[in-house]
């Protein structure tokens, strides 16, 4: 009898799907029972669904860890991961590193070598002046627009640096490396993002539409805080049009002062990736956040992940936080999405990047 082999990853991803399947049902019953309560009792309601969100999560990035596991042990490389499981390289990265196995670093100067395996140095060992070079040289700023779903018009431009690969991708500045590149270095990056679009002719196209500007920002540096509103205004960006975005693995409940200092300064806050990190409904209801932007591997797996993307834009809500959604593809998705309550979204369906 002959026997046929399915393809590589294709057992893996069905277990994943009926596994994170599972994990929906009881966060399904959750959300249902959330709608039914009196607006009095449903903050209440909300700290039980947060519990039960970030437990379904944590399963669903157990479930990923170990399809990427069986796909890395049958000698699948990170890119061929990513796209057989529909998330980024800067995710199978992150896995694979809290699994232990994890690929060598990269410097940020293997991107201007011949080889990008000759060229490695050690963890991001670079010195300022040396990724000054690379930023300059390499480097090109990019935007995206971010649109209300409802009606389909962009509202706001998030501002993102890429480099062009020898075959034509577009790669963000930290996905292709597994560590977090030293804060002094992000800090290079957001003042290079800030004095480059302050210079871009299309500056006061987006400020005559009243479009908002998204920068993401690494607040693990002090000096970045205290000094990001003098920037964006010799940039000519005044803070009350820009959003500043931070990514859920970097917000701790230590951090209310860091978004306090921001929003001082005029600007407004959003966490980034949500669905990535390990933050709490106190927490995000102590940091005065605007904003939530769901991470884009959960709508890339919306059929899976329906109660999640549910959950998540009722969690915002409740708490009085903007729903976004990231890497919209579909119009399929788009729609779901508009229906599930999803104010703002992202992604080529709605845009796809420009250089500026």
């Amino acid at each position: 009898m002959e026997h046929h082999t399915a393809p590589p990853g294709q057992d893996v991803q069905r277990k994943r799907q009926q596994l994170a399947h599972l994990s929906m049902v009881h966060i399904a019953d959750l959300n249902a029972h959330l709608e039914e309560l009196p607006p009095r009792d449903r903050a209440l309601g909300a700290v039980t669904l947060m519990d039960d969100l970030r437990s379904q999560l944590e399963l669903v990035s157990r479930v990923r860890t170990a399809a990427i596991m069986e796909l890395r042990a049958e000698g699948l490389s990170v890119s061929s991961i990513a796209m057989e499981l529909g998330i980024s390289r800067q995710q199978v990265h992150k896995l694979l590193r809290e699994a232990g196995s994890a690929p060598a670093p990269v410097s940020a100067l293997a991107l201007g070598g011949s080889s990008a395996v000759s060229d490695v140095k050690s963890d991001w060992d670079v010195s300022p002046a040396e990724f000054e070079v690379v930023l300059r040289e390499q480097f090109k700023l990019y935007g995206q627009p971010i649109v209300a779903l409802k009606d389909g018009v962009q509202v706001a431009i998030e501002l993102l640096p890429r480099w062009e690969t020898r075959q034509g991708r577009l790669e963000g500045l930290f996905t292709s490396y597994p560590t977090l590149p030293p804060a002094g270095l992000t800090d290079q990056v957001t003042e290079w993002v800030i004095r480059t679009a302050g210079r871009s002719k299309k500056r006061l196209g987006w400020l005559r539409e009243g479009l908002r500007i998204h920068l993401n920002i690494d607040i693990r540096s002090e000096a970045l805080i205290g000094v990001i509103g003098d920037l964006c205004e010799e940039s000519a960006l005044s803070p009350e049009f820009v959003v500043l975005e931070i990514p859920e693995l970097q917000l701790t409940s230590s951090d209310h002062h860091v978004v306090t200092a921001l929003r001082t300064q005029g600007f407004a806050v959003v966490v980034d990736d949500f669905g990535t990190g390990y933050s709490s409904l106190s927490m995000l209801r102590q940091l005065t956040l605007a904003g939530m932007k769901l991470d884009s591997t959960f709508v890339a797996e919306f059929g899976t992940n329906r109660s999640i993307v549910e959950a998540c834009c009722r969690l915002a809500t409740s708490i009085g936080l903007a729903p976004y959604a990231l890497g919209i593809e579909t119009a399929d998705q788009g729609r779901c999405l508009v229906e599930i309550g999803y104010t703002f979204g992202q992604g080529s369906l709605l845009g796809r990047l420009e250089s500026l």
